[in-house]
């Protein structure tokens, strides 16, 4: 349903994000499992297989945990000097991709993020010395991948984000051949989701049990 004539857009967008996180905020999960699940459809994907540089969000609370699976997505691409991920700083209303170092799973199954740290919202992000590094700053146009969160999503790939904006307006800055992703709870894929025209699509979302191939071949 396109509502961008409908003037109460913005309240039900409000009154849908706020039933997806008390949904969201029930589950009872496998965060490894979840984890591994995701990971194993989004390798299914042939631009995913194919691609050399990935934009990831880093999870925050209730979100499917990628931060779990890049040291898995590391180890297949070892060796492979093309390959590198991008985690997202947020600056004001900007939003820019660094680099990031390999991750270190330890011995009891948590995940070590070296070059991050967590703002003050609790977000791992990019930490000063990784910002500093000439060489981790990442360009929209290079990324092959970039893997999308959201609050909800459907069958046409429209996406309901926190209400920031930040990847509605980084989403039209990829090469038009770059995949974009999305990663979601079973629970996040509802009928129809309200969008308008500044409202950005994803081309596929992967959950931990099916692939949604939402606009184009992925």
């Amino acid at each position: 349903m396109n509502t961008n004539a409908n003037s109460s857009l913005p309240k039900e967008k409000q009154r849908l994000r706020a039933q997806i996180n008390k949904t969201l905020a029930q589950l009872h999960y496998d965060r490894r499992q979840i984890a591994k699940n995701v990971l194993e459809n989004l390798l299914l994907l042939d631009k995913f297989q194919k691609a050399s540089t990935f934009g990831v969000f880093i999870d925050f609370r209730n979100e499917i945990p990628t931060s779990l699976f890049l040291p898995e997505l590391y180890r297949r691409r070892k060796g492979d000097a093309t390959f590198s991920i991008a985690a997202p700083y947020c600056l004001d209303s900007d939003m820019i991709f660094y680099r990031i170092p390999t991750p270190v799973e330890n011995a009891d199954g948590t995940t070590r993020l070296p070059g991050l740290e967590r703002s003050r919202y609790g977000v791992l992000e990019p930490n000063a010395q990784t910002r500093a590094d000439g060489g981790a700053l990442v360009q929209p146009l290079e990324f092959d991948v970039m893997i999308v969160p959201g609050l909800a999503f459907d069958h046409t790939g429209a996406r309901l984000g926190r209400g920031a904006g930040f990847y509605d307006r980084y989403l039209p800055l990829l090469r038009p051949d770059a995949l974009r992703v999305a990663v979601a709870f079973d629970e996040q894929i509802l009928p129809e989701v309200p969008h308008d025209a500044n409202d950005q699509f994803v081309d596929a979302i992967v959950t931990p049990s099916r692939i949604i191939r939402a606009n184009r071949p992925v």
